[in-house]
């Protein structure tokens, strides 16, 4: 869905689910026009979703530096470190968005 082309379906599987293996050609049921609007609204969900991810990784590039250097010493963390890890990460994103902006 998107704030363009709305909660629309473009195509309606007719196949087989059971012996459908998703490489066969399809048939289009829009205009170029519509497959065009399709295509730059697809571009724009992922250059957003890539500039929210670099600017995520570079905000909390110190909480990854320091996942790098406890794998760097013990080569390898189980599943409750991690998890531990993960949750200290949310806490500090929550203190992050819950702070009042400094105008």
């Amino acid at each position: 869905m998107s704030e363009r082309l709305g909660p629309m379906t473009y195509t309606q599987d007719t196949h087989s689910a059971h012996l459908d293996l998703g490489f066969g050609p399809r048939e289009r049921e829009f205009s170029e026009k519509t497959a065009q609007s399709i295509d730059e609204e697809i571009a724009g969900i992922i250059d957003a979703t890539h500039q929210k991810v670099i600017r995520i990784i570079t905000e909390e590039r110190a909480m990854l530096e320091k996942l790098a250097r406890i794998l760097l010493e013990k080569e390898s963390i189980d599943g409750e470190e991690l998890k531990n890890f993960a949750d200290a990460v949310k806490e500090k994103v929550a203190e992050k968005t819950l702070r009042p902006a400094v105008a």
